[in-house]
C-alpha cells in the first residue's frame, strides 16, 4: 500500500498536483509519504477515540473499523406521533452502501411497507400498530453505535485460496442475501463479511418458494458484483439455500415450469453452475437473520451476521450435506406445481377468468383447436370432438366453450338428462325451460315454435347459459360493445335470438354499468352546494365601487373619417349595490385597460378589491400595479393605489363572475334598443353607453311596492346620486352656515337610510340559494377527471389527473389543478367530470383511452 501511495503521489506531481493531508494509522507510513516528523505525529496510533468520515462512512483508523453514528431527532421521541415522512427521513439517514447492517434496516423497511399499506398520507400520524413496531425498532437503533465492523478482510489478501460463500433466504415479509470470504491461513479457516442485500416482499402476495427463488437471484447478482469489484482472486463460489424447492428447480428442466420460474432458473444456470448451489439447514443459514426479525436480538460485533456461521471455518467434510439424492439429476423426473390449489382437468378450453374480452377467449380456443389438429390422433368413436375439430369457424369454438361451461354450471342436470330417466328434477333452476342435450352436447330449450319455417335453430331452441358465469359476462359484454354501447333493450333483444339466460335484462344493465367507456361517456360533474356569498356582496355601509367586478363586452363598429374601427365597452360593476360604470376602450391591450382603469378611479374613487376573469389584459394590469407599488414610495402608493387587491376567478368559470356577467347582458339589452343597425361615430357610441349606464342604474334592486305611491323602490342611483333619477332638492344660495350644517347632516342621514333599507330589503333576497342545493363529494388529489369544454366535441375532451385542489371559505373544493398531457390546468369543479376508474373492470383503461369516449 505504501508503494501504491508513493506511485499515486509521483503521478500527480508530474502533472503539477501536490498530494497533501495524508491520513494513516501508522507513523512510518506518514513519515515516508510526507518526510516531516510533525505530520507523522498526527497518526492515529495513540488516539484510540478519533474517528474520521471516509466516503460517507465513519472510520476509526486506530482499529481500522467501520462505525455507525446516528443522530436523533423528534421522530425518535416516544411521546411524539411520527408521520410517514418523518419515518422515511429517519430510515434514509442510515448510510450503509454495503448493507453491513441490512439485518437491522430491513425491519424498518417492513414497517414502512405496513405504513404504506395502511393508506395514511405522508404528513399524517401513523396508526397505533405501526407506531408500536416503530418504537421497538427505535430502541434497538440506539445500540447501532456500539457495532464495530472490520474494514479489512482478515487474511484474505495473503491467502492462496479464497472462496466466496453466499447465503440466501426468504420469508413471507422479506428476502436477503449475505456474502462472506472464506480464506485459509496457516492451516486455519477465517470468514469475513463482504456485503449483503435485503429486500422487502412485494405488496402483491407471492408464495414463499417464489420468494426463495428471488433471494437466489439476489445472491447470484451480489456474487457477480463482488467478484468484479474485488482485487482478491476468488477461486470458488458456493451458494447456500435452505429451500429444497429452489435447489430441485435448478436441477430440473426449466421447460417444465411457467414463465416466472423458468426465466429466473435460466438466469441462475447462465451465470452459475449447478454444483455451486448447496443446501444448508435453516438454523445455520445466516441470511435468515435478514428476513425474520427477533425482538430479543442482541447487537454485538461478534454476532454471526458479521463473523459468519461456524461450519465454513471447518474442513469441507464437516459441511452440511444435501438431503436430495443425485437420482433426480440423472433420471428421475421432478415436476413442481407452481399454481397451488389447481386441479387436474381434461378440459380443452382456456380459463375464461384470464380474458377480458369474448373475442380473445374465442381466439384462444381456435388456437387450441389448431394445436390439437396438429398433434392429436383422434379416436373415431369421439364423434363430438371430431366434429368440433373439423369445423374451423368461430361458431365451433363458441359451441365448445358453451358446452364445457354448461357442464360445469349444470353438472347435476347433465347427469339427470343422460340417465335412464332423461328428465330434469323439479327443483332445478332450469326445469321450466324443458332442457335437452342436442347432438353437439349443448343444453338447449325445448321450445314450442318448431313448426315455424325459415327461422334458425338458435331462435327456435336457444342455448341455455348460466347467469353468474364468467363466460356469460364476456358474451354479454361483447354484444354490448358490438351494438355501440346503446340502450340495454337492444342488447337484450339480440341476445335472446340465440341464448336463454335467466335474469338477462338485469345482467345486461350490470354489464353496462361496469363498462368503462359508458362511464366516461356518461360522466358529469358533481357540482357542489352553492357556497356562501363573499364579503364584497354583503359589505354594507361602504361607498359604492369599493368592491368592483370588471369585464369587457363588444366589439362595436364605428366610423372614423372614411375608415371603420372597433371599440370595446369596459363594464365596472359595484359588487354591493349593483351599480354600473361604463368606459370605452380602443383595444384589448394592457396599456389600454390601464388608461380605462385610471379614468374609472378618477371618477368613482380607487376600489379596495377588483375581481375579474383571467384575461391577459387583466393579468398584465395586476402585474403593472404590483410593480408600481414596489417602485413608488409607500406614502405615494397609499395616495395613488391604497390597498388595491386583485382577485381572479378560475379559468372557464363564468358562473363565479355572474355578478358582473349579468350586468353585461343588461347593458347589451339596452344598447340593442338605442344603437342603430349601421355603424355610428364614436361620440354617438359614447352617448349611448352613458344612456345605457343611466338606464341600468335606475333599475329597482328590490320588489316594487304598489300599495302606496309614497315609497319608491331602492335603486343603485340612490347610493350614487341620492335618488333614482338623480334630481335633488334645490338649496337656496342665501342660506346660512347653520342651514348648511343642518342640510349636511340630513344628507348623511339620508345615505344611512338608504343603507338601512338595503339591509332590510335587498340583503334578505340574497339569503336563499338559487341552485346547487345539495352537497357533493369533493374531488381529491389523484382522481381521474375529464375537462368539459363546450366548444369541442365530447369525445375530444381532455383527460387528466387531479394534481391539487383549491377550497373555498367553507372548506368545499371549488376548483382544482389538473395534470394533463399539455401541462397543469386550473378548472372549476363544474367543468370537471370525475371518472369512476375501476382497475378490476374487465375493460382495460388503456383500451378505453385508445377507443375514445
Amino acid at each position: 500500500m505504501l508503494q501504491l501511495a508513493t506511485t499515486v503521489r509521483h503521478i500527480h506531481n508530474e502533472g503539477g498536483f501536490e498530494m497533501r493531508n495524508w491520513l494513516s494509522n501508522s507513523k512510518r507510513v506518514l513519515l515516508s509519504l510526507s518526510g516531516k516528523t510533525e505530520i507523522a505525529d498526527k497518526s492515529f496510533e495513540e488516539a484510540n477515540d478519533a474517528i474520521e468520515k471516509v466516503l460517507g462512512m465513519w472510520w476509526r483508523p486506530c482499529t481500522d473499523e467501520l462505525l455507525f453514528v446516528q443522530k436523533f431527532d423528534a421522530s425518535f421521541e416516544e411521546t411524539s406521533h411520527p408521520t410517514k415522512r418523518q419515518i422515511l427521513r429517519a430510515v434514509m439517514k442510515i448510510f450503509d452502501p454495503l448493507c453491513l447492517v441490512g439485518f437491522f434496516v430491513i425491519k424498518a423497511r417492513m414497517i414502512l411497507q405496513d405504513i404504506w399499506r395502511s393508506g395514511v398520507l405522508s404528513d399524517e400520524p401513523i396508526h397505533v400498530a405501526e407506531r408500536a413496531e416503530w418504537w421497538k425498532w427505535v430502541q434497538k437503533l440506539q445500540l447501532l453505535s456500539s457495532l464495530r465492523v472490520p474494514r479489512c478482510y482478515r487474511f484474505a489478501s495473503c491467502s492462496n485460496r479464497v472462496e466466496l460463500h453466499v447465503f440466501v433466504d426468504a420469508s413471507i415479509a422479506a428476502y436477503s442475501a449475505v456474502a462472506f470470504l472464506r480464506s485459509e491461513f496457516n492451516g486455519e479457516f477465517h470468514c469475513s463479511l463482504v456485503a449483503s442485500k435485503t429486500r422487502v416482499a412485494p405488496l402483491k402476495p407471492i408464495s414463499v418458494p417464489r420468494l426463495e427463488l428471488m433471494a437466489a437471484i439476489l445472491g447470484l447478482r451480489l456474487a457477480i458484483f463482488i467478484k468484479g469489484e474485488l482485487s482478491i482472486s476468488v477461486c470458488r463460489r458456493i451458494f447456500w439455500s435452505d429451500s429444497k424447492d429452489v435447489l430441485y428447480w435448478i436441477r430440473s428442466d426449466t421447460r417444465k415450469f411457467n414463465q416466472f420460474v423458468a426465466v429466473r432458473i435460466g438466469e441462475i444456470l447462465q451465470d452459475s453452475q449447478v454444483d455451486e448451489w448447496r443446501w444448508v439447514p435453516t438454523k445455520l443459514n445466516v441470511a435468515d437473520d435478514g428476513t425474520k426479525w427477533d425482538d430479543n436480538m442482541q447487537f454485538s460485533s461478534d454476532m454471526r451476521w458479521f463473523s459468519g456461521p461456524e461450519f465454513p471455518r471447518s474442513p469441507e467434510s464437516c459441511w452440511p450435506v444435501s438431503e436430495f439424492s443425485q437420482s433426480h439429476e440423472e433420471g428421475t423426473e421432478f415436476v413442481h406445481h407452481i399454481s397451488e390449489g389447481a386441479e387436474y382437468t381434461n378440459r380443452c378450453s382456456p380459463d375464461p377468468t384470464r380474458f377480458s374480452k369474448w373475442e380473445r377467449l374465442r381466439g384462444a380456443q381456435m388456437r387450441v383447436f389448431s394445436f390439437l389438429r396438429k398433434i392429436m390422433k383422434l379416436d373415431a368413436r369421439n364423434l363430438t370432438m371430431k366434429t368440433f375439430l373439423d369445423d374451423k369457424t368461430c361458431e365451433s369454438s363458441e359451441k365448445l366453450i358453451f358446452r364445457e361451461y354448461q357442464e360445469e354450471s349444470f353438472a347435476n342436470e347433465f347427469l339427470q338428462l343422460r340417465s335412464s330417466v332423461a328428465k330434469v328434477n323439479r327443483k332445478s333452476s332450469i326445469f321450466k325451460l324443458s332442457p335437452y342435450i342436442d347432438g353437439n352436447g349443448l343444453l338447449r330449450v325445448k321450445g314450442g315454435i318448431d313448426a315455424v319455417e325459415g327461422v334458425p335453430m338458435d331462435v327456435k331452441r336457444p342455448i341455455i347459459l348460466p347467469r353468474n358465469h364468467r363466460v356469460t359476462f364476456l358474451l354479454v359484454d361483447f354484444y354490448h360493445r358490438k351494438l355501440r354501447h346503446q340502450f340495454s333493450e337492444i342488447s337484450v333483444n339480440e341476445l335472446r335470438q340465440r341464448f336463454c339466460i335467466p335474469g338477462l335484462r338485469t345482467l345486461v344493465r350490470s354489464v353496462a354499468k361496469m363498462c368503462q367507456q359508458c362511464k366516461i361517456r356518461r360522466a358529469a360533474p358533481n357540482i357542489p352546494e352553492m357556497g356562501p356569498l363573499p364579503l364584497e356582496r354583503v359589505a354594507s355601509f361602504t361607498r359604492p365601487f369599493a368592491y368592483v367586478g370588471v369585464d369587457y363586452f363588444g366589439p362595436f363598429d364605428i366610423v372614423v373619417g372614411k375608415r371603420h374601427e372597433k371599440r370595446w365597452g369596459v363594464l365596472f360593476t359595484c359588487m354591493t349595490v349593483r351599480a354600473v360604470h361604463i368606459e370605452i376602450s380602443p383595444s384589448l391591450s394592457t396599456d389600454s385597460f390601464l388608461l380605462v382603469l385610471k379614468q374609472f378611479m378618477s371618477r368613482r374613487g380607487v376600489p379596495w378589491r377588483i375581481l375579474s376573469d383571467n384575461g391577459t389584459n387583466f393579468r398584465g394590469a395586476s402585474r403593472v400595479l404590483a410593480d408600481e407599488i414596489e417602485k413608488i414610495a409607500v406614502t405615494e402608493v397609499e395616495q395613488k393605489y391604497p390597498n388595491i387587491e386583485w382577485v381572479f376567478i378560475p379559468p372557464a368559470a363564468p358562473h363565479m363572475g355572474g355578478a358582473w356577467e349579468r350586468m353585461v347582458r343588461s347593458i347589451k339589452s339596452v344598447l340593442m334598443n338605442i344603437l342603430p343597425r349601421r355603424c355610428v361615430r364614436e361620440e354617438i357610441l359614447r352617448a349611448a353607453m352613458a344612456e345605457a349606464e343611466s338606464t341600468v342604474n335606475i333599475r329597482p334592486l328590490t320588489y316594487i311596492p304598489i300599495e302606496t305611491s309614497a315609497s319608491e323602490a331602492l335603486t343603485p342611483n340612490h347610493f350614487l346620486l341620492g335618488s333614482s333619477s338623480g334630481v335633488r332638492e334645490r338649496v337656496d344660495r342665501d342660506c346660512t352656515s347653520a342651514v348648511l350644517s343642518r342640510n349636511f347632516r340630513i344628507a348623511g342621514q339620508i345615505a344611512d337610510e338608504f343603507w338601512k333599507r338595503w339591509v332590510r330589503e335587498c340583503l334578505p333576497c340574497l339569503t336563499r340559494r338559487s341552485k346547487w342545493f345539495e352537497p357533493q363529494p369533493n374531488i381529491r388529489t389523484g382522481d381521474v377527471v375529464i375537462i368539459i369544454d363546450e366548444n369541442t366535441r365530447r369525445n375530444t375532451w381532455t383527460k387528466g389527473r387531479g394534481f391539487d385542489v383549491i377550497r373555498g371559505r367553507d372548506g368545499q373544493v371549488r376548483s382544482a389543478v389538473v395534470r394533463t398531457e399539455g401541462g397543469l390546468m386550473t378548472r372549476p369543479v363544474t367543468k370537471l367530470a370525475k371518472l369512476d376508474i375501476d382497475l378490476a373492470n374487465h375493460v382495460a383503461v388503456q383500451e378505453v383511452c385508445e377507443e375514445g369516449c
